[in-house]
């Protein structure tokens, strides 16, 4: 074999290399096997995806996207809508005050398109076409995209500002945003006193200027903040006045007066405060319920679950208990308020209902003895013993949704 090596060198040298070429072409072919079978899984995974694009319905042309972002939009300020039901006192304030800023917009879209037409230049139609898509957006009744629009220029505002890490009044916040919109003065003005207009029907407290730039930027999402005595005139407050609208309206109360919050002996904590102004909401709304029912007379009333209620998954729960003396017919309309509170962003589920009859002493009315001479007759007197008054002991749960506007 050797002698055969050495006679055939150039031979043997010239097989090897052939074989070497050989099982390189070999893995060259196996490489390229290998790859266009994942190409082809591959492709096969593509195919599918295709396919199943194509299912869609709508398909997800550039056009149907966009379509989607806006359905997905939609939907988002519906689930801010829906959310405000659940105790949010400044939906339908917050909404009025948008709605002024939304006519300014429109107006001033409006004395664009004035403009332009008149310079009558060629250039000059597409940005006209855009302002009345705009236009042709915004006057469609029930139309959420101006509210989404504020919502999301007034996000960017405040985090721009964290950004700056600046020191800045709640005042100066407010006026701060209006500048960076654009708005005037006196529209922004305008909007407030929608906005406080709205308010006086959620609440019996005396609203002013002073006060009302607070409420707007709590409906925005910032804090309410209330010192310690201002929370304990608010108590006060809120508790005088709910005893003059039951005065005003004849209902009778056990001791004269109610006391709500007789655990407060001095200021609150600062850690009531937050709640203490939700329970105040609650309790303005649920006795000018019962006052408008016509109720007679209330007999006891007790918070079952405190002032701080009951929290989970963001909802606030406040149980409250009352015993009262009504007719049927005022404790329907009471019941009934209660049940289409909704329609004023408030809930109310009465838990318990217990009804008992009011003793009205007709089994001790004396026994009826006939006249023994005609003269006699003017003197009947006919006595029923009939009444319709019962007594009610009902609980409610008051839920509210702890809404944030801001992360």
């Amino acid at each position: 074999m050797k002698n055969f090596i050495k006679q055939n060198l150039v031979l043997f040298i010239v097989v090897c290399i052939a074989i070497f070429i050989f099982l390189g072409i070999l893995y060259l072919i196996f490489e390229v096997v290998s790859e266009r079978g994942e190409a082809n899984e591959h492709l096969d995974e593509f195919k599918a995806k295709i396919e199943q694009l194509n299912a869609y319905k709508p398909y997800p042309s550039g056009k149907n996207i966009e379509m989607i972002k806006r359905d997905i939009n939609t939907v988002n300020i519906k689930t801010f809508q829906l959310e405000n039901i659940f105790g949010n006192i400044y939906a339908k304030p917050l909404s009025a005050f948008m709605q002024q800023l939304k006519q300014h917009d429109i107006q001033g879209l409006k004395d664009k398109l004035e403009t332009l037409g008149e310079k009558n230049i060629p250039a000059n139609e597409n940005i006209i076409k855009e302002i009345n898509n705009q236009l042709t957006i915004l006057t469609v009744e029930n139309n959420t995209d101006f509210e989404a629009s504020f919502l999301k220029a007034w996000k960017t505002y405040i985090e721009n500002k964290k950004k700056e890490k600046e020191q800045i009044s709640l005042n100066e916040l407010l006026n701060g945003f209006m500048v960076s919109q654009k708005y005037e003065a006196k529209i922004f003005q305008n909007a407030k006193n929608a906005f406080m207009a709205e308010m006086k029907k959620q609440t019996l407290e005396p609203l002013s200027a002073d006060i009302i730039d607070d409420y707007i930027l709590n409906a925005l999402g910032i804090p309410l903040y209330f010192s310690r005595v201002k929370g304990k005139t608010m108590v006060s407050n809120v508790q005088d006045d709910i005893n003059k609208l039951l005065a005003a309206n004849n209902v009778a109360i056990v001791g004269n007066q109610i006391l709500f919050f007789s655990e407060i002996t001095t200021v609150p904590a600062d850690e009531q405060i937050p709640y203490l102004i939700n329970y105040c909401r609650f309790l303005e709304d649920f006795y000018k319920r019962l006052a408008n029912a016509k109720i007679e007379s209330i007999e006891s009333y007790s918070k079952i679950n405190g002032i701080k209620g009951t929290e989970d998954n963001n909802f606030l729960t406040f149980r409250y208990q009352i015993n009262v003396v009504a007719s049927q017919e005022s404790l329907r309309n009471f019941l009934n308020s209660l049940q289409e509170a909704y329609k004023d962003n408030r809930i109310y589920v009465v838990k318990t209902l217990t009804l008992s009859a009011l003793d009205d002493n007709s089994t001790s009315l004396p026994p009826y003895i006939p006249p023994k001479t005609s003269s006699q007759l003017p003197q009947i007197k006919i006595l029923l013993g009939i009444s319709d008054m019962i007594k009610a002991s009902i609980t409610v749960d008051y839920i509210m949704f702890k809404k944030k506007i801001l992360n």
